[in-house]
């Protein structure tokens, strides 16, 4: 699958790291933002669209980028504005551990970024960002 639209990265982002811990997003949760290469979350457009959207199909809490945080939004739903994919993870991730992994060794967060890295397709933007992620907090180099 390819994905051209920029906003989609945060919430890819949250998928895989969901996917990785073994551990479900919030299912009330939507999220939207582009991912930059240092793992900061750039605004995108009509953010108070998409929120509104995301209403309309159910969802209670909009995670979003802090920059561009829209003040439009439907009644009903909490918007969570994150700055870095940290926060991000941190606050999309329910902190439930489900499925093998929680009865099983439990992987570092340098190990989880780095099984990421080698699902993500070379070049693109969101591997770049886990990349550097993983760079700055074991100083390893990867290709």
């Amino acid at each position: 699958m390819k994905l051209s639209e920029p906003a989609a990265d945060l919430a890819i982002a949250l998928a895989l790291v969901s996917s990785l811990r073994d551990i479900p997003v919030a299912s009330d949760l939507a999220a939207f933002g582009e991912v930059g290469l240092v793992g900061e979350i750039r605004s995108v457009d009509r953010a108070s669209i998409r929120v509104s959207e995301a209403s309309k199909f159910g969802f209670k809490k909009c995670m979003l980028p802090l920059r561009g945080t829209t003040t439009d939004t439907p009644s009903g739903v909490e918007c969570i504005a994150v700055s870095s994919i940290e926060e991000a993870i941190e606050g999309g991730i329910t902190g439930r551990i489900q499925g093998p992994m929680a009865r099983s060794k439990r992987k570092s967060e340098e190990e989880l970024f780095h099984d990421a890295l080698h699902m993500l397709s070379p070049g693109s933007m969101i591997r770049e960002a886990v990349a550097h992620i993983l760079q700055s907090r074991t100083g390893a180099l990867l290709c």
